[in-house]
């Protein structure tokens, strides 16, 4: 008889998904080469009680999540969706209204199913960065893109 471990593998942290959740609830799947940033924290506040000098209350008081950080190689601008978000947000001048979007984070595993996933709610960009352009070095060019969210929710 097979081990549980052989119907169900570990999952592997290059087989993503990363897709983009516009009105009207149409998923807009875009291909990345990283994805990083999904983390929760709970911060604490430090209580100390009078008279008692051994420990101190570590109480929590919210959840704090990191940026979502997508990576990729530059695409053609006519045909970006990505990145005419982006400039809107981020090149608008404040001048047209930040647009938020859901994205949901799959990990995929073996039998192409979700293992993992992650649900983020009302990203928008807070920042575009592009790697040096390096002349002596044979790498695509490649673009990361920094989304502030309201709340991070593992569904999978």
């Amino acid at each position: 008889m097979g081990e549980l471990s052989d119907f169900f593998p570990p999952a592997v942290s290059f087989y993503f998904s990363v897709a983009f959740v516009i009105p009207f609830r149409v998923l807009i799947e875009i291909p990345f080469m990283e994805v990083g940033g999904l983390t929760t924290e709970m911060t604490t506040e430090e209580l100390k009680e009078g008279g008692e000098n051994s420990f101190s209350y570590q109480l929590p008081v919210r959840i704090k999540h990191g940026n979502l950080i997508l990576k990729r190689p530059i695409e053609n601008m006519l045909t970006d969706l990505l990145e005419a978000w982006s400039a809107s947000s981020l090149h608008g001048e404040l001048v047209t209204n930040v647009v938020p979007i859901d994205v949901t984070i799959s990990l995929i595993d073996a039998y192409k199913l979700p293992h993992r996933m992650w649900y983020v709610t009302n990203a928008y960009p807070v920042k575009c960065d592009n790697n040096p352009f390096v002349s002596n070095k044979n790498e695509l060019a490649m673009e990361s893109l920094e989304l502030a969210y309201n709340k991070i929710l593992r569904i999978i």
